[in-house]
């Protein structure tokens, strides 16, 4: 997978390299995701997250999610990014771009991989509001949330 591009680190996301990173002519289909930080978070106002990771093994992840991936739903290109840091409301924090032959298998693996993302990504975030601050339980099978 020559085309893929995975990012990890405090750079915030620019949509434009991620797509030129999936563009090829014989990919016509391109899904997008954005998770953003939102706020409120189940009725309480978010001031910000701060997101820790290991970056190393979440690069490896993101390679062995768009293999997976494009072994279940057909040949693909693939960017995919998340921050590190602190992260304001309405800031990317993950970022999932796959390129198909066509759109159907584009949403797709760009559904799966987001899924996959959440579950395996040694990443996690601590929520502050002006209650205090809370580790986010995840799902994340690579360790427990801190």
């Amino acid at each position: 997978m020559a085309h893929d591009l995975f990012l990890v680190g405090p750079q915030a996301v620019h949509l434009a390299p991620l797509l030129e990173a999936v563009s090829e002519p014989a990919f016509g289909g391109v899904a997008v995701f954005l998770g953003r930080v939102r706020s409120p978070n189940q009725g309480v106002a978010v001031r910000y997250l701060e997101y820790e990771g290991y970056p190393e093994l979440a690069l490896r992840t993101f390679a062995d999610i768009a293999a997976e991936t494009s072994e279940a739903h057909g040949p693909a290109r693939w960017a995919m990014q998340h921050r590190l840091g602190r992260l304001e409301p309405g800031e990317v924090s993950l970022a999932v771009v796959v390129a198909t032959p066509h759109r159907g298998a584009a949403f797709a693996a760009c559904e799966q991989a987001v899924e996959e993302c959440k579950r395996r990504l040694p990443i996690w975030k601590l929520e502050v509001t002006a209650a205090g601050s809370r580790y986010v339980a995840g799902t994340s099978s690579a360790a427990p949330t801190l």
